[in-house]
């Protein structure tokens, strides 16, 4: 470590920053979304549960008609349903930070498929007993005791997550989501319907208009977690051409000198993105026992490195949203896991030297080469004014060489 700072152990610095978003909706004592399979198999369910609410009305009521399972609702059950399925199809992740990303991401789908019908059911029917209202009011747990209601935040983003997911453009040739549920071809009001629960941001009476802050600080929350995946598929490739690199490098003196020359000689074994991460994590020549560390034992010694290096850009990334952030009650909770990801507290305070090296390892990690572009846009209006930032907190005398010292 650079001073007396102890961060967080990695893994569970990325834990946190891919669960950012439910546990500030949790300090804000919102709507529990549950997991997604259990959402799934509770979806799976939906049918049997509807039928079986319509018999038990039909059992307890005195009216002489019996009311039936209609074609209606199941055709609306149906939908939820091949929504369900159509969220499994598309998880494709990588990683265990890039699945559970995107499980919370389906799940906020799925959770928007079944709010849609949920509310648009309860305006339908304020005045009278709907069958499949009260399985979905159950479904939700809306009866169960604890249970929060639904607040403004969890059904606009909800919503947001089901629009993104059947709007959003695909390639060309491709069939865009919507137009592969039949339900959404033969409803041509469906989407106009969903624009309209969340209304727009002018409307002061609209979920947008009352959601404002939140939605500002989940899209900071986006920025951290494609970070997150960034450096995990970085990780990952390292370590998939580490153990040749590390025969390679037996045949030299393991300065700083020879492994910029081993890695700059062979271009077509090492691409420029795992170059500039081995070099950021290379002890330079003037680092003689450092040097001497890895000539012994590179397995011990150089990979504590490499996890600084990923780790690092991350911490100074939070550390910077913590400090642009309002100091307004709205990012309260947002403000306190921040500081609980930096694992900050009176005693474990991050000194000078701390920032430093995580503000050159940010701005090493911003010009590593073939990277993906941050949208930084929700805190900084344009890319200069977060890298002036940046540099702000970077010691006057330091240079941004290809690596910083990490003892």
């Amino acid at each position: 470590m650079v001073g007396s700072y102890v961060p967080l152990d990695y893994p569970k610095c990325r834990e946190k920053i891919v669960m950012l978003a439910d546990d500030i909706h949790a300090r804000r004592d919102a709507y529990y979304r549950e997991p997604f399979e259990v959402l799934i198999k509770k979806v799976n369910q939906l049918m049997a549960d509807y039928i079986k609410q319509c018999e038990a009305t039909n059992s307890n009521s005195w009216w002489p008609l019996k009311k039936s399972a209609t074609d209606t609702r199941k055709s609306q059950i149906n939908f939820i349903h091949k929504v369900s399925e159509s969220v499994q199809r598309s998880m494709l992740a990588s990683d265990a930070q890039a699945k559970s990303l995107a499980e919370m991401r389906a799940r906020d789908v799925l959770l928007g498929a079944i709010l849609y019908r949920y509310m648009r059911l309860k305006n339908e029917t304020a005045l009278i007993t709907n069958d499949l209202l009260v399985v979905i009011k159950s479904l939700l747990n809306l009866n169960a005791p604890g249970v929060k209601p639904l607040d403004d935040f969890t059904l606009l983003s909800c919503y947001q997550a089901f629009y993104d997911y059947l709007y959003t453009p695909v390639s060309e040739g491709a069939i865009p989501i919507w137009e592969q549920f039949e339900y959404i071809k033969q409803d041509t009001d469906f989407k106009r319907n969903l624009e309209g629960m969340m209304g727009v941001e002018t409307d002061k009476n609209s979920l947008r208009s009352k959601c404002i802050a939140l939605n500002h600080q989940m899209t900071i929350v986006a920025i951290l977690q494609q970070m997150v995946i960034q450096l995990s598929e970085d990780e990952a490739f390292v370590m998939k051409s580490y153990e040749a690199f590390k025969q390679a490098i037996k045949r030299s003196d393991y300065s700083f000198t020879a492994v910029s020359t081993l890695l700059n000689d062979s271009p077509k074994k090492y691409s420029p993105r795992f170059r500039a991460i081995i070099l950021a994590a290379w002890p330079l020549d003037e680092d003689e026992l450092g040097i001497a560390n890895l000539r012994e034992n590179m397995d011990v010694n150089f990979k504590p490195n490499l996890t600084t290096i990923f780790q690092y850009p991350l911490l100074a990334m939070c550390f910077l949203i913590k400090e642009k952030l309002p100091m307004t009650e709205e990012y309260e909770a947002m403000r306190i896991e921040l500081s609980a990801i930096l694992k900050q507290t009176k005693t474990n305070v991050i000194g000078p030297e701390d920032l430093n090296a995580m503000m050159l390892a940010l701005q090493n990690y911003m010009d590593w080469p073939d990277g993906a572009l941050l949208n930084v846009s929700a805190l900084w209006p344009e890319d200069r004014l977060f890298k002036k930032d940046i540099e702000a907190h970077i010691q006057e005398d330091e240079v941004n060489t290809e690596a910083f010292q990490l003892s």
